[in-house]
Formats: C-alpha cells, sequence, structure tokens
C-alpha cells in the first residue's frame, strides 16, 4: 500500500502525512491532514463534516450528518447535542421574533406585528396578540376610510361653494354660462337645483341688459362720423350734434392712399433680406410697415443701412423707436 501524502494548501507541495507542518512553506497541515484521513475513511469524513456542522451552529446539517451515522463511535451522542442545540436555537429564535412582534406592536407597525405572530403561532399567547394586531388593522382601516370620505365630501362642497361664488360675481353672459355648465353636475347636491335656475333666471337678464346696451351703441355709432379714426363731434345749444365731413373725409382718404403707394414703392426698392429684416422690426413694435418711406443709406459687403421715416396720417400710430439702432441679421435700420 503506497504512503499517504498530503498536499500542502498554501504552495501546492506534497508532503509526508507525517508532517504537520509544509516542508517547503511551514504553513499548518492539521486540517489538510484530516481531511486526507476523512478521505480513507468515508464515515469518518461524514462524521467530522458532522462535528464542524456541530460547532459552527448548523444544527440542521449536523443532525441529519449523525443520524446517517447511526452507532459510530459517539454518533449517538453528538446526536442528542445537535438535536438539543437545535431546539435552544429554535426557542431563541421565537423568542426573538416574539419581542418583534411586540415592539412593533407597541409602535404602531401593524404589519410587521402580524408577520412576526404569525411566523411564531402556538409560542406563548402569540395568537391572541395576533388577533389583536388584527382588530387593530381592520379598525385603522375603518378609520382611514371614515377620513377619506370625509375628505371627498369636504372636497366637493368645495367645489360647489366656488361654482356658486363664481356664478354670483359673472357680470356678463359669457362669463356666467361657464358656471352654468359647471353648476349643472351639482343639481342633485343640497340646493343645486334651485341655485341652478336662480342663476339661469339672472343669465336671462344679462342677456336683455347686453341686446339693449348693444342696440343702443350701434344707433350710437351711426350718429357719429368716423374721420381718419378720430370721431367729430361738435357740441352747441346744450345739445349734441354732428357735422359732416364727408368731403374732408375722401380727400384725406386720397391723400393717404398716395402717401402709401410711395410708402410701398421705398419698400419694394428694398433688397430681399432687409424687407424680411424690415418685417421683423415692424412685427416686433407693432408698427405698420405701410406708414413708412424707407430709403438706403449705405451698403456693405455683409450689411445694409436703412433708414426709415412716419409718413402715415396719424402720428399716434408711430410705434418704432425715434432713436438709436437695431440690427436684424445683415441689415442696420436708422432712424431718419
Amino acid at each position: 500500500m503506497a504512503e499517504q501524502t498530503v498536499i500542502c494548501p498554501n504552495c501546492g507541495t506534497t508532503n509526508q502525512l507525517t508532517n504537520k507542518f509544509c516542508a517547503h512553506c511551514g504553513f499548518d497541515l492539521t486540517q489538510a491532514i484530516a481531511v486526507v484521513k476523512a478521505a480513507a475513511d468515508p464515515q469518518k469524513a461524514l462524521y467530522v463534516q458532522a462535528k464542524e456542522a456541530l460547532a459552527a451552529g448548523d444544527f440542521a446539517k449536523a443532525i441529519d450528518g449523525f443520524n446517517r451515522l447511526g452507532a459510530y463511535t459517539d454518533a449517538p451522542d453528538q446526536l442528542a447535542k445537535a438535536k438539543a442545540g437545535f431546539a435552544e436555537a429554535q426557542q431563541r429564535q421565537r423568542e426573538r421574533l416574539y419581542g418583534e412582534g411586540l415592539d412593533a406592536f407597541s409602535h404602531g407597525d401593524l404589519t410587521t406585528a402580524a408577520a412576526r405572530f404569525q411566523q411564531v403561532a402556538g409560542f406563548q399567547d402569540a395568537e391572541a396578540k395576533l388577533a389583536l394586531v388584527k382588530k387593530a388593522q381592520a379598525a385603522a382601516a375603518a378609520e382611514a376610510a371614515a377620513a377619506a370620505k370625509q375628505k371627498q365630501a369636504a372636497d366637493y362642497d368645495a367645489a360647489y361653494r366656488q361654482g356658486l361664488a363664481g356664478a354670483q360675481a359673472a357680470t356678463t353672459t359669457s362669463d356666467l354660462q361657464r358656471y352654468l355648465t359647471y353648476l349643472a353636475q351639482f343639481t342633485g347636491y343640497q340646493d343645486g337645483a334651485a341655485q341652478l335656475a336662480q342663476f339661469q333666471a339672472k343669465y336671462t337678464r344679462l342677456a336683455e341688459q347686453e341686446k339693449a346696451a348693444h342696440a343702443v351703441g350701434a344707433r350710437r355709432r351711426n350718429r357719429i362720423l368716423i374721420v381718419a379714426g378720430v370721431a367729430v363731434v361738435i357740441v352747441g345749444g346744450g345739445a349734441f350734434a354732428w357735422h359732416s365731413h364727408q368731403a374732408a373725409a375722401a380727400a384725406l382718404a386720397d391723400k393717404v392712399t398716395a402717401q402709401r403707394a410711395t410708402n410701398a414703392k421705398s419698400y419694394n426698392g428694398l433688397p430681399s433680406d432687409t424687407k424680411k429684416d424690415v418685417k421683423t422690426m415692424m412685427a416686433t413694435y407693432h408698427a405698420n410697415p405701410k406708414d413708412y418711406i424707407y430709403k438706403v443709406k449705405a451698403t456693405a459687403a455683409d450689411y445694409t443701412v436703412v433708414g426709415y421715416t412716419f409718413r402715415g396720417p396719424d402720428t399716434s400710430k408711430d410705434k418704432l423707436p425715434k432713436s438709436g439702432t437695431r440690427v436684424y441679421d445683415a441689415t442696420a435700420i436708422y432712424r431718419r
């Protein structure tokens, strides 16, 4: 029979089984030797594994190992130790879980408390404690449902009151119509139907008032002559008299038309890119491009200088800057 050897786990050197330390690196071979010897005896190997499991507190593995060993050496005694250790570990675990359940219950953590008491069913009064937890959970759920229902009712009432306030404050049919549509959903709530009927009557009154006001305004507009955007009213004898300026208005219209034709001609004479920049400027200041005359003052390789002067019928419509320089892309624009 060949002499048994052991491989050093540290450096891989083969050593005699009688060596307690590696001949090459001095590593302790005690554990490695035990493994080699156990391999030669299957029952001993199982015994060693069961002992190691027992020492590590892995009682389930230890019990399984010693059960398989039967009467091998002191396996029965070791089995008894493993079972006792297992029972003690289970007891400690039950006590820990039960304590965690009590702590969670005292702090209002009903979910954790229920889980812990279920895990230790049959331990002390865990089942009675679980019943208390479930009762508390049911009460909490009922309370939450009641609170949610109360909040929903409060929100609904607030929405109703908001609609009433809006309808009450409305002064035009267009505003009131929005609130009538909104309040239609509350006809079955409190006095919603009666309130809606009152506001519908208000809508009818407002519509009549607006119709009358519109008729008065139409008659008044028919009596006032608008000349170039200005109403000409002559006061005399304590009453208003309206003077016709049809001839003057026609002459002014011809003059405006001629001037704007000149303005358009000056605009059309600008370079195409410059026209775009002028349009951008006009849009920025909400001005009418037809009321200005334009003139190219200078040109360069990368820009064009354009001057502009107001030539419209009403100087109050001159909205462009009176001074300064505005640069739009490649066009430098100056007030002339």
